[in-house]
């Protein structure tokens, strides 16, 4: 645990050249009160503001938070994808790079172990609506003339 906690801190510090002052500061805000939310067990909205730090100053160093955040949640798949892009986007003589490979080992043994994720349901049949055909009016009926009036003869 100590172990990845240093991790999760020492490899968010470092900064990119490419990443705006501004940008900088509020990644670092955000890097800080995901740390705050991770040593208090509030790992949903710790992940939340790693996500945004990374999203503002790409730092590598977020991937890891993000990976260790997902373990701390058991969600192995997810902390796994982010181990794999914190070692794809990591320079290759990167001094946190031995242990998130040994840290992926686990994960990718773990993701061994796990059931396959459930199916999803299948789509019910699209429901087609047709609009119900009037049937056609009533012919008219012939007319037939009415016979004329009898006339009676007067006696």
């Amino acid at each position: 645990m100590r172990v990845a906690v240093a991790l999760v801190l020492s490899t968010a510090l470092a900064a990119p050249a490419s990443a705006g002052v501004d940008d900088e500061q509020r990644a670092r805000g955000h890097y800080e009160i995901g740390l705050g939310l991770y040593r208090l067990g509030d790992y949903p909205a710790a992940l939340k503001e790693f996500a945004a730090g990374y999203e503002l100053a790409h730092k590598p160093g977020f991937l890891l938070n993000l990976g260790q955040t997902y373990r701390k949640l058991g969600e192995v798949r997810e902390a796994r994808d982010m181990y794999r892009q914190f070692l794809a986007e990591v320079r290759v003589d990167d001094p946190e790079r031995l242990q998130a490979q040994k840290v992926l080992a686990e994960l990718e043994e773990a993701v061994r172990r796990q059931p396959p994720p459930p199916a999803p349901p299948p789509e019910p049949p699209p429901v087609v609506v047709t609009t119900p055909v009037a049937p056609p009016p009533p012919a008219p009926a012939a007319t037939v003339a009415a016979p004329p009036p009898s006339v009676r003869a007067s006696a």
